[in-house]
């Protein structure tokens, strides 16, 4: 069957000036095509038009803490600090620059 549709395409293709995935999507969607010859452009073409999902490689190379104090704060000692806490954003700072 694999040959047959091999034929098929190549012969479309030079025949039509056509891509020979254009030539296989046509195979499929021809309903008058067997059905065998349509499920091998099918399987053909699948991975030109929908691709398979790679991995992503998502590893961290930079360890980066940030510390905003030493010592743990009480509500009134941040607010003093910083200001009301549902106000403000206040950046945090990298804790290399605490020493």
């Amino acid at each position: 069957m694999k040959e047959e549709l091999h034929k098929e395409v190549l012969s479309r293709a030079i025949q039509d000036d056509t891509t020979p995935l254009e030539v296989m999507l046509n195979i499929m969607r021809d309903p008058e095509s067997e059905m065998s010859m349509r499920f091998e452009a099918a399987k053909a073409a699948a991975p030109y038009v929908h691709p398979r999902l790679s991995q992503v490689d998502s590893t961290v190379t930079q360890n980066v803490h940030f510390t905003i104090s030493d010592e743990p704060m009480t509500d009134e000692e941040w607010e003093a600090e910083y200001g009301e806490k549902d106000s403000v954003e206040t950046p945090a700072r990298p804790a290399s620059s605490l020493n």
